[in-house]
């Protein structure tokens, strides 16, 4: 809030067919409006606010720097995570395969051992689809490495990517960048 330094929550409301979108003071729904005198706020005049204020930090080379740092250090950690499914997924198989081996040549017969066989049977085979999948991801993740022109592209396209996003889009992004500053 510009008046009291508190934060302000979104607070949309309906007349009609028509949504109205506005930021109130915590301060005046929790203590009263005598307290702050600021109530209610325009969401897009807020949010142009708050944009401006974006435009005029995206031109920082550091944070550009930061932006670029912290995109690869997300995908080496997807890449971890993936790696561990990937060896995790390999090694339930492996098991999966050793005991229907042990089955097959110990000739183990009868109807609860039949049932384990094909359980093992359907559990490699989902294994194996799921190995696809994370090999898939994995070579997704490989390939893909956000560059310098990357950031550069996104930064000065800002206001025609802010235009194609929804409402719903515009508020979370805004939600985590005023969380991130607070």
């Amino acid at each position: 809030c510009p008046n009291c330094g508190y934060s302000m929550v979104h607070c949309p409301t309906k007349k009609k067919s028509k949504i109205y979108r506005y930021y109130l003071c915590q301060t005046s729904i929790k203590r009263g409006r005598e307290l702050c005198q600021t109530g209610s706020i325009s969401a897009p005049a807020i949010e142009s606010a708050v944009i401006d204020e974006i435009k005029c930090l995206v031109t920082d080379e550091g944070l550009r720097r930061e932006i670029l740092e912290q995109s690869e250090r997300l995908r080496q950690a997807k890449i971890q995570r993936q790696e561990i499914q990937l060896r995790q997924s390999k090694m339930q198989r492996s098991r999966d395969q050793a005991e229907l081996q042990r089955m097959s040549t110990e000739g183990e017969f009868g109807d609860l051992n039949e049932v384990r066989r094909q359980e093992l049977i359907n559990r490699i085979a989902q294994t194996n689809a799921r190995l696809l999948e994370l090999e898939s991801e994995l070579e997704r993740l490989m390939d893909s490495r956000f560059e310098r022109t990357d950031v550069e592209e996104a930064i000065t396209d800002f206001d025609r990517l802010w235009g194609l996003m929804k409402a719903r889009e515009r508020h979370e992004l805004l939600g985590l960048l005023i969380s991130k500053v607070e």
